[in-house]
């Protein structure tokens, strides 16, 4: 309602197109009651969302959650033993939990948790969060991600020049490469 009354004029041209294909689909296949069923309220032809408001009208490239995601796993990836595995005296770290809750399921298969992985994990996962929420595309996740880490080489770039000492830093990046500083 406050969209109809005081929103642009793109989201108000958006809210008549959809009163338009209301009036339309009354009483020819019944679409109409389907997706009032299916969304919980009358006369919303929207799709669910996780915001009430709806997704921005603004320009989805770069999302600023998944640069920022980039950016600082990229900088904790250069500082840190990317390669160091997760373990827990001695074996690895990499459960799920049982049906019935009783307790865990080791899922490793031999195979090591690291540092790298677990980042990389984390990035996608803060970074997709937006496409779940319907504010962003796959796409914003991916390049922004890539923007992101190509921001934090940049500084630490720019920061090895104020050392005086003579060191490298080796930065494993989303896509597999490896670059050096």
């Amino acid at each position: 309602m406050y969209q109809r009354r005081n929103g642009t004029v793109d989201s108000q041209e958006r809210l008549l197109a959809l009163a338009n294909m209301e009036a339309a689909y009354a009483g020819s296949s019944g679409i109409g009651l389907r997706l009032d069923t299916k969304n919980g309220a009358a006369g919303n032809w929207l799709l669910p969302m996780a915001f009430p408001e709806g997704s921005p009208m603004h320009p989805s490239y770069g999302a600023g959650h998944a640069t920022v995601a980039g950016a600082c796993t990229t900088i904790l990836k250069a500082w840190f033993d990317h390669g160091w595995g997760l373990e827990a005296s001695g074996m690895p770290i990499a459960y799920e939990p049982l049906s019935d809750g009783s307790g865990l399921n080791d899922v490793s298969g031999g195979l090591l948790l690291t540092v790298e992985g677990e980042l990389n994990k984390l990035a996608a996962n803060i970074a997709i969060g937006r496409d779940w929420a319907g504010v962003h595309y796959y796409t914003d996740y991916i390049e922004s991600l890539r923007m992101g880490e190509q921001i934090a080489l940049g500084v630490l770039e720019e920061q090895k020049l104020t050392y005086g000492e003579n060191f490298s830093l080796t930065v494993p990046l989303s896509d597999g490469t490896v670059r050096r500083i």
